[in-house]
């Protein structure tokens, strides 16, 4: 076995310290040149939009179809206004930007075709929100849909593969938990890269209604589910304040009709509607004004969801998720036992829908 002397042992780690130096100086050249492939005075932004649906729960349609991207700087010049298309229900998405080394603030909005809306600059324009060439976070955050024909919603999930549901995001735009926004423009002075993580956040609240067949028929046939009157006709682009509807909201009574019709056989408990609805909040002190239900042509509607209190108001917000359940038991009269209602929201953790 041929020795190893100590000074070729060192003559190697010598040598091999060398080839890391001289990979380590070609990494750092390529770190210049692409720096340098850049405008001067700009920084290379990495965004992750993230429908925070975690642990694959989200249906099918409630993800990412179309994304818009809108980046201002702090006075509220457009850097940025650009939609892409094409993105397949994702549930998380990057976008990356080469933006002037400057503070500024992002918005998002997702799938805004299913509100039949059009945030290009000229769009924002129309809508009064871009206005003297600006965009300002009062005008925005502040900004509604308005469907008073609902068109838009309520919609089935049948009826959402085209369009999806209406989701925004933003950052440095207004301090608010349930977008991770703390309110501060991002300040890109001095960087030359930076990453940002956007949670988008539906617009709208998903109902599941999920019934059992509890009489002595052997199937029970379900054409309709009929709604108290708690559907709006108005939802703000951006939640900014809880328990509060746009000015005019008008709140009526919905019908589902079930196209075909649902058949539950005994002691079967099916999902009879998924159902996409505007937010709402109900003022406790109104008696006509009710979360209720009622099945085919019955006019006996059941609250699901008591209002709390006879002060304040009772508030269903965006991206939450409501499954109701009940039990009838008499086909001909339907009468419901056992009707309860099981609240969680899309990120899957809990959440107080009753507010005082």
């Amino acid at each position: 076995m041929d020795r190893i002397l100590p000074y070729t042992i060192i003559s190697r780690l010598t040598a091999v310290l060398c080839i890391g130096l001289v990979l380590a100086a070609c990494n750092d050249d390529n770190a210049i040149v692409q720096e340098e492939n850049r405008p001067q005075g700009t920084t290379a932004v990495s965004l992750t939009f993230n429908t925070r649906a975690n642990e694959g729960d989200i249906g099918s349609d409630e993800g990412i179809k179309t994304l818009r991207v809108i980046v201002t700087d702090e006075a509220g010049t457009i850097l940025y206004n650009e939609k892409e298309t094409g993105l397949a229900d994702k549930e998380r998405h990057n976008v990356d930007l080469i933006l002037p080394k400057t503070k500024v603030r992002f918005y998002a909005f997702a799938n805004e075709e299913s509100m039949g809306s059009d945030f290009s600059n000229g769009g924002l324009e129309q809508a009064g929100i871009l206005k003297d060439g600006k965009i300002l976070p009062q005008d925005i955050v502040t900004k509604a849909w308005t469907d008073e024909s609902r068109t838009h919603f309520p919609k089935q999930a049948s009826e959402i593969s085209a369009y999806g549901l209406p989701m925004t995001g933003c950052k440095g735009v207004q301090p608010h938990e349930v977008y991770a926004d703390d309110g501060i423009p991002t300040d890109l002075t001095g960087k030359t890269v930076e990453q940002i993580e956007i949670p988008l956040v539906r617009c709208v609240v998903k109902i599941v209604v999920n019934i059992t067949n509890g009489s002595d028929k052997e199937a029970l046939e379900i054409n309709t589910v009929n709604f108290g009157r708690f559907f709006t006709d108005k939802v703000y682009c951006y939640m900014h304040t809880r328990r509060t509807l746009p000015e005019e909201t008008s709140i009526t009574y919905r019908n589902i009709l079930l196209n075909p019709a649902v058949n539950i056989g005994t002691e079967q408990t099916k999902t009879v509607c998924t159902l996409y609805i505007y937010p709402v909040s109900l003022a406790n002190n109104r008696d006509d004004y009710r979360y209720s239900i009622a099945l085919n042509n019955e006019n006996d509607y059941k609250v699901f969801l008591t209002k709390n209190g006879q002060n304040g108001s009772t508030y269903i917000p965006r991206n939450s998720r409501l499954t109701i359940e009940g039990t009838v038991t008499d086909i001909l009269n339907i009468t419901w036992t056992d009707l309860q209602l099981v609240v969680s929201c899309w990120e899957d953790k809990e959440m107080d829908i009753t507010f005082e």
